[in-house]
């Protein structure tokens, strides 16, 4: 069975009440090359604000984002292969990313969402849910995700979250839960 499909371009598409939102959705943030994520965002940021919405980042989510913006300020700054020829030669270049990456987290914070680490998944009863690493390896293999993914969505499991948002179509696949993209 596949996930439940929202179409996040639709502005008449409800909400959801607790969602976990994915890297691809968020660098939209600094990116801001699909619009339509960018007023799926605004929607939630609103709902958020006024109480009827909670959103959450994974720290895996952050640092997938700080990834990726790091890359691509290495190869606007004339970096072909950015991380051997930028990153491996001069790393103190990453001094002068500080602000794109301050800034993307302001942007995360003033959703507002919440940033969750492992030490917040607080498990309810501990024969009910298996550990987050053996849950990221079950994902893989029920799901056909890669690693980042699995635990993003162990992590979801993990807090009772079954709203997804993203960009990624590799998300359909997650029998039990609901995805808002594009579609």
């Amino acid at each position: 069975m596949a996930a439940i499909l929202r179409n996040m371009k639709d502005p008449g598409t409800p909400l959801p009440e607790f969602a976990i939102l994915d890297t691809s959705l968020l660098l939209e943030l600094s990116l801001q090359s699909q619009s339509a994520a960018v007023s799926f965002l605004n929607r939630l940021a609103s709902a958020a604000l006024g109480g009827n919405a909670l959103l959450l980042v994974p720290l895996l989510v952050i640092e997938e984002c700080y990834f990726k913006l790091i890359q691509i300020q290495y190869e606007n700054a004339g970096y072909r292969n950015w991380h051997y020829d930028g990153y491996k030669p001069h790393p103190h270049l990453i001094s002068r990313y500080w602000p794109t990456l301050n800034a993307f987290e302001q942007a995360v914070l003033n959703l507002p969402a919440v940033i969750t680490g492992p030490d917040d998944l607080i498990v309810t009863s501990l024969s009910a849910i298996a550990p987050l690493h053996q849950q990221m390896l079950q994902n893989i293999q029920s799901f056909w995700l890669l690693p980042k993914d699995a635990y993003i969505v162990a992590e979801a499991q993990r807090l009772g979250v079954t709203d997804l948002a993203t960009l990624d179509s590799d998300w359909d696949r997650l029998d039990g839960f609901t995805v808002y993209r594009p579609l």
